[in-house]
């Protein structure tokens, strides 16, 4: 079995992260200082020191789905966390196997639908389990690769 995609799994979207952070941040202000700042210096001290974008984007995975060749099918995979990422906190999680059971893509020269139907079952797989995936890398690939090639490329190298 090989990995053809790997799509992080969040522990919330990037929209309730930024908003859960940034009154994180305003309470550590507020609640650091003895002195009583105004409005515009607590969003000047906001907007220089705190950057929830770049803090959601790496350390908000708690898993991997994964795309895997399996025979002539494309199966999933899912590494996930024991417990949801604490925020704000760099606490190492380790990952535990959630196997997903009998989800396959099919792929042959016959099925011209390979991609739609990955793209397909991602988006089922992640309403049923509650995952946040981000697909940006994933959507800007995924029409423009040869299924059936790889799987032939693949089992034609491990012969």
């Amino acid at each position: 079995m090989i990995t053809l995609f790997s799509i992080p799994i969040y522990s919330c979207t990037r929209e309730k992260y930024a908003k859960d952070y940034n009154k994180w941040v305003r309470k550590q202000i507020t609640s650091s200082t003895s002195l009583q700042l105004s409005e515009k210096r607590i969003k000047e001290i906001e907007n220089t020191v705190y950057w929830e974008h770049r803090t959601w984007k790496y350390n908000q995975i708690i898993g991997y789905l994964d795309v895997d060749i399996l025979g002539n099918s494309l199966c999933f995979n899912a590494y996930i966390s024991h417990k949801k990422i604490m925020r704000f906190s760099n606490k190492k999680r380790y990952l535990y196997l959630d196997e997903i059971v009998g989800l396959y893509v099919n792929v042959s020269v016959e099925n011209n639908d390979t991609a739609d139907e990955l793209l397909d079952a991602i988006k089922s797989i992640a309403k049923e389990r509650n995952y946040t995936l981000d697909l940006t890398q994933f959507l800007m690939l995924y029409k423009n690769v040869d299924y059936n090639r790889i799987i032939m490329e693949y089992q034609r190298t491990n012969e």
